[in-house]
């Protein structure tokens, strides 16, 4: 596949070659919704469709067909089993489930036969795994269309067909782009769904959903470990109970403040360990990210745009976010959490909402990402890709247009090739160890630590006089981990993360040369 798009993007800088294109409509996208298209833009979306339905939506259809076919067989041989004991109940269950699924109904229901319901769990973990796998490609695609489409808006701008390119740019941040990756209005709802919160309401905006895509309800297991920077470190009771509770259902964990802990469920559940409590809150939600921050409750990101929060917080933070709609993106600092629209427009709420950095950042238009250090330090991502520092309310430009496609930390970006670079103090031979296009990374006080691409996991110290040194044992404990996040304790640093329930024994607190082994026998 990156053979064919360097390819297209080679034939696209030579319009010329395009003038005698016989070019066929393939789809509404290209014909109804710009009838004054370039060419160039036509001749990509037909290329890239006819890539995508070889790729993609073939491949994806006759594994859906198999799966709903020996779904299908193994209802029909139950069928014959139930009814030869003379089990009517069930008889009846099945039959009904024949019918349903004949007619194309989804899996609603609640089953009461034992033998349904195990055929059930069987399907929907299979289809599961066939939306994860359609949603990897799809979101890959997305990411080479996405590049493609920026190269020849930049191809065109330079040729002084600004208009052309303004045609293009409008294209890639509006629903064409999204019919173009997911296959239309048809596509599969959950899986469109999720793409449009990868791609969010521009293309390339929004955040990654790579490491907390939906499952459904047969998804794999999931285990949360604790794992201290220091060998002796003292846990506290929060991390003892997620041990006893020993979910297997938790999909992503976000920052909060020590020693509690935030985390959300594949049903789209907030879940939230407060210290001192045996039993943690549950928030209803669509949740995809959570984060939390001083004097701010445990705030949860929903995929409809909304906000899931805990009752804890003040009333300037609760007030705020009980009304908070078309929201795409969402992080707290201290005393501050920032919302940023649809629209691009951002809303700052919180106790220090009017310090001068937030206060600078109220006011600001075309917002794409932001990322905190504490309440007076912040990076903030336009939707033209250049980068705004913020210090104490003062902005200098930190990046120029088109050179960010995401942000990872406060003065750390990922550009357009995936790669990071950075405008602070972290060093691009750091930067690289991370890898192109990593889930997510933190930088914390000459710690740096990131979740691969492949699922592998860094983790570099660094010590008094500056030496990084990578810590590989974390490496191997962590290997596959779903998502991860950074605790900071008055004495100590823990870190927390998801990783697959088949991978460790329980949930819990464990030390690196622990849960070492703990992979290694498994």
């Amino acid at each position: 596949m990156e053979g064919m798009w360097s390819y297209y993007m080679y034939s696209l800088v030579r319009a010329t070659a395009f003038a005698c294109v016989a070019f066929v409509v393939v789809s509404h996208l290209n014909s109804q919704e710009f009838p004054s298209s370039p060419e160039e833009l036509k001749v990509l979306l037909e290329k890239s469709a006819s890539l995508r339905k070889e790729e993609i939506d073939l491949p994806i259809s006759e594994q859906r067909e198999s799966l709903s076919s020996k779904y299908m067989a193994a209802l029909e041989n139950a069928f014959s089993e139930v009814s030869q004991a003379g089990d009517l109940d069930a008889a009846l269950e099945i039959k009904d489930e024949i019918g349903r699924i004949e007619e194309g109904e989804v899996l609603t229901k609640e089953y009461s036969s034992p033998k349904l319901k195990s055929l059930v769990s069987i399907y929907i973990d299979q289809s599961s795994k066939v939306d994860r796998k359609e949603f990897e490609l799809r979101q890959s695609f997305g990411k080479k269309l996405s590049d493609a489409l920026v190269g020849l808006q930049s191809d065109l701008t330079r040729n002084a067909r600004v208009e052309d390119a303004v045609l293009v740019k409008e294209f890639r941040e509006g629903d064409g782009f999204l019919d173009a990756v997911s296959g239309g209005q048809s596509a599969n709802r959950k899986v469109r769904d999720a793409l449009a919160i990868a791609f969010g309401s521009e293309a390339g905006a929004g955040f990654d959903t790579s490491g907390h895509f939906d499952g459904g309800a047969g998804g794999e297991a999931t285990r949360v470990v604790f794992v201290p920077l220091k060998e002796g470190s003292t846990a506290p009771s929060t991390f003892s109970n997620v041990q006893t509770a020993d979910m297997t259902d938790i999909v992503g964990v976000g920052r909060t403040l020590f020693p509690n802990l935030g985390m959300f469920r594949r049903d789209g559940s907030l879940v939230y360990w407060k210290e001192g409590q045996e039993h943690p809150d549950v928030v209803p939600g669509s949740v995809i990210y959570c984060d939390q921050s001083y004097d701010s409750p445990l705030a949860g990101l929903n995929s409809d745009g909304t906000v899931s929060f805990t009752d804890d917080g003040s009333p300037e933070f609760t007030d705020a976010l009980s009304s908070a709609t078309d929201v795409v993106h969402l992080r707290a600092t201290s005393g501050v959490i920032s919302l940023i629209k649809k629209d691009g427009s951002i809303q700052v709420i919180g106790t220090r909402k009017a310090v001068p950095t937030p206060a600078f950042m109220a006011g600001m238009s075309d917002v794409k990402e932001v990322e905190f250090a504490g309440a007076a330090f912040a990076s903030v991502l336009k939707s033209d890709g250049s980068v705004i520092s913020i210090s104490n309310g003062s902005a200098s430009e930190a990046a120029g247009k088109g050179e960010v496609e995401k942000l990872h930390a406060n003065g750390i970006g990922e550009n357009r090739s995936g790669k990071l670079f950075s405008w602070g103090a972290i060093s691009a031979d750091l930067l690289d160890e991370a890898g192109r296009r990593p889930k997510s990374v933190f930088s914390v006080s000459r710690r740096f630590a990131a979740l691969r691409s492949d699922g592998s996991f860094f983790l570099s110290v660094a010590d008094d006089q500056g030496k990084w040194e990578e810590q590989s044992e974390f490496a191997h404990a962590l290997e596959g981990a779903l998502s991860f996040t950074w605790l900071i304790g008055p004495n100590e640093d823990w870190i927390m993360a998801v990783v697959p329930a088949k991978s460790v024994s329980r949930s819990g607190v464990w030390s690196i040369n622990e849960l070492s082994r703990e992979r290694s026998r498994r």
